[in-house]
């Protein structure tokens, strides 16, 4: 099985929740769009929007445990957007159920997959232990258009999935064994 974990920034980290949660949306539509509907997705967030009511049980929300930062733009510090990025990523693949040789997949908040996405990863040999998505499209929101992107694996960590069991999933909510993944040591 696929497992995309979503880490969301907060409504009070961001200049325009509206359109985070637009962009979220569309996201998630593009996973309920998929061919092959044998997936879960989990997002961790401090605010779950509106629409997510609306979505069925392959889609998980989980409140983070730990404070948000005040601008989700902000990289270095104690209370930095970078840090609560990875706590919430973290979480997420926590609570996802991922086991064994399952695939975990990031999704920005702000990424779209293309519908054959899981099928395709469900085709996935049992002995490769990671997959790059090496080509795409990426939605440009400014501009309302998308572009082709060759170099997609250069430009964000959400461009390749590992098998869970690479992933040594913490077992405890503590703040020491949630920053350890293997996400931050590749």
């Amino acid at each position: 099985m696929v497992h995309f974990i979503t880490p969301l920034a907060a409504k009070c980290s961001v200049k325009d929740w509206d359109l985070t949660c637009w962009l979220l949306r569309q996201t998630l539509g593009s996973l309920e769009n998929q061919d092959d509907t044998e997936f879960k997705a989990t997002i961790c967030c401090h605010d779950i929007p509106e629409f997510a009511r609306n979505l069925d049980g392959r889609f998980n929300f989980v409140i983070s445990p730990y404070e948000p930062p005040s601008d989700a733009q902000t990289l270095k510090g104690e209370n930095s957007g970078l840090r609560d990025q990875t706590l919430k990523r973290d979480i997420a693949l926590l609570h996802s159920g991922a086991s064994g040789d399952d695939l975990v997949m990031l999704l920005d908040a702000d990424d779209l997959y293309h519908r054959s996405l899981v099928g395709v990863l469900d085709q996935v040999n049992v002995d490769v232990q990671g997959v790059i998505i090496k080509e795409g499209y990426e939605f440009c929101h400014r501009s309302k258009r998308m572009v082709r992107r060759r170099d997609i694996n250069h430009r964000t960590a959400s461009s390749f999935g590992l098998r869970a069991k690479l992933l040594n999933i913490p077992t405890s909510h503590k703040e020491e064994e949630l920053s350890k993944s293997l996400y931050r040591e590749v």
